[in-house]
């Protein structure tokens, strides 16, 4: 299934900032870095954030706003707690963790190839490394290869010996856990048996807190996971897990898990870090940017001048700071439990913002070792995800538990309200008689809903009155729709040639489709998947074709068989200009050792097209930058007639036949970007070039350049129907000297003697493009082309252009302290206006530019803790029906993070919506796949494959 926009990214997420300590700073302990540890003893010092390269943004800090560190400074508890690091690994030579890290008393010393514990990993004197599997060598190693373990090993618990650092219990024993992967593992243990093991492992090892600075989307929720995690809280063993860096409400896991210490981060000033998660699954706040940790001996820093320690940003350094105040309020208070640590964070003063909020007070020393003397009720909202509506229903209930972490209390009071225009609630405030210490109460409010085109995530209150005293608690949660109950929630099933065969797998109880779609070359109203299955031994790929036909998706009675290792391509097109779609597959095969493209060729009924040309191997002399990106050119052959052939835009050069030389000239061995075309010949395919070097003396000549200007070939503009009809592509071309150059727009048609159709079409002047899209998906009449090129981290450049004349530009300035520009997502030609959306690196950016010109922003939906890489959710650009008129808007798939929702990104008067009506929860049995325009409906539809009573069908909604 291929999608078009998806982000995998190497991201810390966060800005570097750097710290500048006070005049005159109090040495609460004599380690000399000391001063940089605001987190410890805010007394002012000032944050310096990075704007870009050259310039920076302080913040100057506000006195106190600290974890109240003070009266920890110097002092030494008998037991010293044992705080399990689950994160990348911990430097075990790091000069500040001598004396401090665990040790299992049951194998140090001993023969590290016997299990002499008993636990079935044999030579864990100082923890395990879980990321490799247990007999392999590494697996003995939880050593740091990253510096982010190490960093959190040094908030808790660097050595307060006079030098470098201080943690938060110098004298906590570290016990390193390693659960992230480093970036060179090739092991395919899961992230979720790493983590779940972990876990594990620390509990049954003796840790008093575990650490988690890491967490995972609810789309990689797993029982073994749960599992693990309520088997600590079972034991009574805290989990301090960090909220997540991406600005966003969205909740991620373990953090947002019953029973475990959700934490935000803070900054210098006491305010919301701007990074940082919040939401009502949160639980405190702790300093998070610009925090000084440890770093790994063997590696450089990057941000800090003094080898051994590194300043980090993040929630991530939140966590470590509220685990080493639990640890060392737990080493004075033995028998302190989960409940009661929770009670002394929620019975201070809510955070709260005006944008971001989370359930407790900010956590300190004073916070956490306070005695809980009064009732302390708040909502339970890790246990709500999202609200649902079944079908074309107009009410639900909304489930709110409340929770009494402290003291006994009668007469509670609980009523809601909605902070959303779309949805009322209709009841009246709820009674609680009363409520005992740890006691949960589940309440259901009905809830209306008012309007089904507004805005899908909703707000809403819960207010708690007892005693003569009132508190509220705010929340956020996506609507959703459960469409099984629906009309319009259409089944179409499969019809098999012969026996069924497995269109999906189910992968630790996910369904996963085994289904692709076969691209079509131009809008038609066919839609067809296709199963591929790799027959190894023989190197073969054998792709079995379903038809939407009559209802339902019929098999093909004949199978393609290739020789080949793997598929590129699989497209429909009359490929011979006789009115029926034919199919062209390009694979790459191997043979005696050399690897090559292959192109095969057939015909609608499966059978051999052209049987000289059945399969064409091609030895490819250029370098292929997107082997998906097959583009088709009409082609007059003496035989054939009128025919398509495959074309590359690719950096390579330009074959022998392309150069006219004498006896006395050389081939010319330059190599750059060119458009090629495969040329027809009697049993074979030349590879032919459109853009030659009498092309682009032909061009400067044209445009009157100088001797001493270049002409480059840029980007192959996406063809529209109308480029398809007329067998031709559009080129960028670039004209000028280094990076003075005006860009151009030319015509190429394999048909023309010239090739180059007309003089070239002035774009843009002195400009570099990053990108460029097709402005228009199917469904929308209007076609044209955007441009867009990034000058700086805030700035970018818009321009529009339709058949051969500029529309207009517009320059977006995105100016915020730590957010960046990103790339472009989708544009729409609405004949007088141009919708936009841009994406940073944390919104999306809806731009409106014609007669009125509008820029509105929405937050993305993404996560980055996982190493090494972003998920986040999908777009696809597509139109829908409103008012019987077309629209643009962007599907997005959610189901990379939130693991079970889809929804429109709607165009409704310059902003992005996600409206009611097209926010649909995803059944636990079925999977998204891409929207497929109908044109007997006019509109996109949602398609999903399910599984329904052990068979597979497709299930399609109407978007509207």
């Amino acid at each position: 299934m291929k999608k078009l926009f998806t982000t995998i990214l190497l991201t810390s997420a966060v800005a570097h900032a750097s710290v500048v300590p006070v005049d005159g700073a109090r040495a609460l302990v004599a380690d000399e870095l000391f001063p940089y540890q605001w987190a410890l003893l805010n007394e002012g010092q000032t944050l310096v954030r990075e704007k870009d390269d050259i310039h920076n943004l302080p913040l100057k800090g506000v006195s106190g706003k600290d974890i109240g560190w003070a009266p920890l400074a110097g002092a030494v508890t008998e037991k010293r707690p044992v705080i399990a690091i689950l994160d990348s690994g911990v430097d075990l030579n790091h000069p500040e963790l001598q004396g401090n890290l665990w040790k299992n008393s049951r194998e140090c010393g001993k023969d590290p190839k016997v299990d002499n514990d008993g636990n079935q990993l044999a030579g864990d004197c100082h923890g395990w490394n879980f990321t490799e599997a247990i007999e392999a060598d590494g697996a003995k190693d939880p050593g740091d290869l990253d510096g982010h373990g190490t960093h959190i090993a040094g908030i808790i618990g660097a050595l307060n010996n006079g030098t470098g650092m201080a943690g938060v219990v110098p004298n906590a024993l570290i016990m390193p856990i390693k659960v992230m992967k480093d970036s060179n593992s090739t092991s395919d243990v899961p992230s979720s048996e790493s983590f779940a093991r972990g876990i594990i492992y620390a509990v049954d090892n003796g840790a008093d807190v575990i650490n988690m600075s890491l967490g995972w989307p609810r789309a990689l929720e797993t029982k073994l996971l749960r599992d693990a995690v309520n088997y600590a809280l079972s034991r009574n063993v805290p989990i301090v897990a960090a909220a997540g860096n991406n600005n966003s409400s969205e909740p991620l896991y373990p953090c947002a898990y019953d029973g475990v210490i959700c934490v935000g981060a803070t900054t210098v000033d006491g305010r919301f870090a701007s990074f940082s998660n919040f939401g009502g699954h949160v639980d405190t706040a702790a300093p998070g940017e610009g925090i000084l940790g440890l770093h790994p001996t063997a590696l450089e820093p990057d941000f800090f001048a003094v080898s051994g320690f590194e300043l980090r940003s993040g929630t991530s350094q939140a966590a470590p700071l509220v685990a080493g105040l639990i640890a060392a309020v737990k080493a004075r208070e033995p028998n302190l439990t989960i409940d009661t640590i929770f009670a002394r964070l929620y019975q201070t003063r809510a955070l709260a913002e005006r944008n971001k909020y989370v359930l407790g007070g900010a956590a300190t020393f004073a916070a956490l070792s306070t005695p809980v003397e009064v009732p302390v009720l708040r909502p339970v909202f890790k246990r709500l995800r999202q609200l649902t509506f079944r079908g074309d229903s107009r009410d639900a209930k909304l489930p709110v538990t409340i929770r009494n972490f402290g003291l006994p209390v009668s007469d509670v009071s609980v009523r809601v309200e909605s902070l959303s225009p779309v949805i009322n609630f209709t009841a009246q405030a709820q009674r609680i008689s009363a409520l005992n210490q740890g006691e949960f109460r589940e309440l259901q409010f009905d809830v209306n809903l008012r309007e089904l085109n507004g805005e899908s995530e909703v707000g809403f209150r819960v207010i708690i009155e007892h005693n003569g005293t009132s508190a509220t608690y705010t929340n956020e949660v996506p609507v959703v729709r459960d469409l099984r109950t629906d009309p319009n929630w259409k089944r179409l099933n499969f019809s098999f040639a012969d026996r069924p065969v497995p269109l999906g797998t189910i992968r630790e109880g996910a369904l996963i489709p085994l289904l692709s779609t076969v691209e079509a070359w131009r809008a038609t109203g066919k839609h067809e998947f296709y199963i591929r299955r790799t027959l190894r031994e023989e190197k073969k790929q054998e792709l079995t074709l379903f038809t939407k036909a009559a209802g339902s998706y019929q098999e093909a009675k004949k199978k393609i068989t290739i020789d080949a290792t793997s598929l590129v391509n699989f497209l429909r097109a009359d490929l011979n200009f006789d009115g029926k779609e034919d199919y062209i597959i390009q694979s790459i095969n191997e043979k005696d050792g050399t690897r090559f493209f292959q192109f095969s060729f057939y015909n609608e009924s499966l059978d051999a097209l052209w049987p000289e040309f059945q399969h064409v191997r091609l030895n490819l002399d250029l370098f292929v930058e997107r082997l998906n990106d097959l583009l088709l050119v009409q082609y007059q052959d003496p035989i054939r007639g009128k025919i398509l052939v495959p074309a590359y835009f690719s950096n390579g050069m330009l074959p022998r036949a392309d150069q006219p030389i004498s006896t006395w000239e050389r081939l010319d061995p330059t190599r750059k970007k060119r458009l090629y075309f495969l040329e027809p010949a009697a049993d074979k395919f030349n590879v032919r070039a459109l853009t030659t070097n009498v092309w682009e003396e032909q061009v400067k000549k044209d445009l009157n350049s100088r001797w001493f200007e270049t002409v480059e070939t840029e980007q192959v503009l996406p063809a529209s129907e109308a480029d398809r009809a007329r067998g031709v592509l559009r080129v960028l071309l670039s004209v000028g000297m280094g990076t003075r150059r005006q860009l151009f727009i030319q015509t190429y048609d394999t048909k023309a003697v010239s090739r180059g159709a007309k003089l070239p079409q002035l774009v843009l002047q002195s400009d570099e493009v990053d990108s460029l899209f097709s402005l228009t998906p199917a469904g929308l009449s209007v076609s044209g082309d955007v441009f867009f090129n990034v000058y700086d981290r805030t700035r970018a450049k818009l321009v529009f252009t339709r058949t051969e004349a500029q529309l207009g530009e517009f320059v977006l300035r995105h100016e915020t302290e730590a957010d960046v520009v990103a790339g472009h997502v989708a544009s729409f030609d609405l004949e007088r206006t141009r919708f936009s959306v841009i994406q940073s690196r944390e919104e999306l950016i809806a731009v409106t530019a014609g007669a009125a010109q509008k820029r509105s922003t929405r937050p993305k939906l993404r996560y980055s803790f996982l190493s090494q890489r972003l998920l986040s959710e999908l777009y696809f650009p597509v139109t829908y029906t409103r008012g019987g008129q077309q629209r643009p808007a962007l599907f997005v798939d959610a189901t990379p993070v939130t693991g079970n929702r889809v929804y429109l990104f709607e165009e409704q008067n310059g902003d992005l919506v996600s409206s009611i009506r097209n926010s649909v929860v995803v059944p636990a049995n079925c999977r998204s796949l891409n929207p497929v325009f109908n044109p007997s409906r006019g509109a996109y539809e949602y398609v999903f494959l399910c599984l329904e009573e052990n068979t597979f069908a497709i299930r399609t909604f109407e978007l509207n």
